[in-house]
Order: C-alpha cells, then structure tokens, then sequence
C-alpha cells in the first residue's frame, strides 16, 4: 500500500539514499527543499522545518512493504504569508525517484496530495509545471486540472504552465464514499 508519511519523522539514512538516487539529475531539485540536503543534513532537516512553520507541509511517498524505500516527495504550501508572485510555484509540487518514473507514481501522489488539500478545507489549488515536462504535464491534467496560464520564464520555447484544480468534485467524491460506507456498516 502505498501512504504519504511526514518528511520530518523519516530517518536520516531513508532520507539520503533517496537524495543519491537523483545522481546526476541533481537539476531535479532545484526547487525542492530536498536540493538543500547538499549542504548537507542538518541545513535540509532546518530548512523543512523553516517551511513546516510557514504553512508548507513535506511528505515522501512510500510503499508500507518497504518504508525505508523513499519513492517520491509532494508538498502542500499554503503559506501564512503573502508570497512574492516570481517565487511562487503552486500551493502543490511533487517528485518522483528517477527509477521510478513512469509507473503511475507521479499520478498516485498528486492524487494523495489533493485529499490532504480537501482534508484542509481548501476549495481549490494551483499547481505549475515546465512546459517541457511532458510527464508531469500530463499528470496533472489527468486530475481535471484547468490551464490557466503560460508564464514566461526568460526562455521562448520552456513557459511556466499554471493549472487550477477545483477540489470540490473530489470533495463530493470523498462524501459519497463516506456515505457508502455509513450504509454498509449499518446493515
């Protein structure tokens, strides 16, 4: 089974060996919390805390058959601050191992991502991808996402793409599932 699990409370040891998995794609991270584990540790573990305290919310996805086995990140960033437009990217990112890519991974933690979100109460979320990342592209339209706008990012042929994803049809979903249960367990 497959579960978001707290970045904070996932060992050390779990923690870099999902970091030296990216080896040469380092570049992966650069907007990641995780991309400040090359300072090492320490300055990783302060700058997730840093976020925790801000309104931004790190977890790994994990298989419960192998939790030490990290296969991807997602974050929630809701900010208690007004955030800076250029710095800004998406109540929601994720990522997934590069081993692991291409196997519905991506789609799973987007998909636990956005029950967290209905969870908070939230009505709905942005989530902004590079034009160029076909894969993730993809992902988040398969969650009935709403192209909102291309930013341009200094580079004519890679935009920003902004999406919107209304939660509340997954919030219906979420109740009616409820409600299935409720009627089962009373006969």
């Amino acid at each position: 089974m497959l579960q978001l699990i707290p970045a904070l409370s996932t060992p050390r040891e779990d923690v870099m060996h999902y970091y030296n998995s990216f080896g040469d794609k380092l570049y992966d991270l650069n907007n990641s919390a995780l991309s400040k584990i090359k300072d090492g540790y320490d300055k990783y573990f302060s700058c997730i805390k840093l976020a925790e305290d801000n309104g931004c919310s790190m977890y790994y996805l994990i298989n419960t058959e192998n939790p030490q086995y990290i296969i991807g990140y997602g974050s929630i960033n809701i900010p208690k601050a007004p955030v800076i437009p250029f710095f800004y990217n998406g109540d929601i990112s994720y990522g997934i191992r590069p081993a692991m890519r291409k196997q519905g991974y991506g789609s799973t933690v987007l998909g636990l991502l956005l029950d967290k979100c209905v969870d908070l109460s939230l009505d709905k979320i942005c989530i902004m991808c590079l034009e160029s990342n076909i894969g993730s592209k993809k992902i988040i339209e398969s969650h009935n996402a709403e192209l909102i706008s291309k930013i341009n990012i200094g580079s004519s042929d890679n935009n920003c793409l902004k999406y919107f994803i209304d939660l509340e049809p997954l919030r219906r979903e979420k109740r009616n599932v409820k409600l299935k249960q409720l009627t089962f367990d009373m006969k």
